[in-house]
């Protein structure tokens, strides 16, 4: 098998954005299956992973020249994309003092950022993208005239560019809230007024809301300077749902009781 591609600035793009997309399936579908229902991921708004958009173009445009060696394929794509996940981790924990996933659970990991299971999992996916979603994704967009990639390409760009910039200044606000509770909390033990309890509660709920996004896209999300504060909205998130859970029994119990007496 001798594969070579064309590659342009757009081309470049709309493929990048295409594996987000496909990544964000494989995401959703292998974290949606053990709990029997639809569980979003991602650290941005719209559905697509650029992790993924990231590996998948890092796996194609490094290893095409060994596409003869397939073994040699799955030790790169394993070792390429571990070093991504690693990299990701550790960047954005630098940033926000926030770690958006973590395998510290899994018997193999390096630090939790990346475990064996996942990053074999990865070398599999490698494989499948090099010799069967590549080729064919290539046919696919291949008939797609040079202008249309054009339009194409700007529009990813603009659209990606949006919802990263919302979704940065969204996780920074959310830090720097995470820390004003912390602050807020500290202030409250040393002065116990009501007017402090007042403004660490007023903060709690601002944070309440804004935490159930993360935690429910990243259930695993951990930070050492706020780990305290984190649990704490993680617990308050698990109780809400088992709270919905109970009312929508409660309900289902009520209209079978109907439904009997008629």
């Amino acid at each position: 098998m001798n594969q070579t591609y064309e590659w342009t600035p757009e081309k470049l793009v709309v493929f990048f954005f295409c594996y987000c997309v496909i990544g964000y399936i494989c995401e959703v579908i292998f974290c949606s299956i053990p709990k029997k229902r639809f569980v979003n991921r991602g650290f941005l708004y719209g559905p697509y992973l650029p992790i993924y958009g990231f590996g998948g173009m890092i796996i194609i445009l490094a290893l095409t020249p060994f596409i003869e060696k397939p073994w040699l394929v799955f030790l790169a794509a394993v070792v390429l994309t571990s070093l991504l996940e690693y990299v990701t981790s550790w960047g954005l924990e630098k940033i926000f003092n926030i770690k958006l996933w973590d395998y510290s659970k899994h018997k193999i990991n390096i630090n939790g950022r990346v475990c064996g299971i996942n990053s074999f999992l990865f070398g599999v996916l490698g494989l499948a993208l090099m010799y069967f979603v590549q080729p064919w994704l290539w046919s696919l967009i291949s008939q797609i005239s040079d202008e249309i990639i054009e339009y194409l390409a700007f529009f990813i760009a603009i659209v990606m560019s949006v919802d990263t910039t919302a979704s940065v200044i969204h996780l920074s606000g959310f830090q720097k809230l995470l820390a004003q509770v912390k602050a807020a909390e500290e202030n409250f033990k040393e002065n116990a007024k009501a007017e402090n309890s007042r403004r660490l509660e007023s903060l709690k709920l601002e944070l309440a809301i804004r935490a159930r996004h993360y935690l429910i896209t990243n259930p695993s999300m951990t930070s050492e300077k706020f780990k305290a504060e984190i649990d704490e909205f993680r617990e308050k998130v698990r109780v809400k749902k088992a709270e919905w859970n109970a009312r929508i029994a409660e309900s289902r119990k009520k209209l079978d009781g109907k439904d009997a007496a008629k």
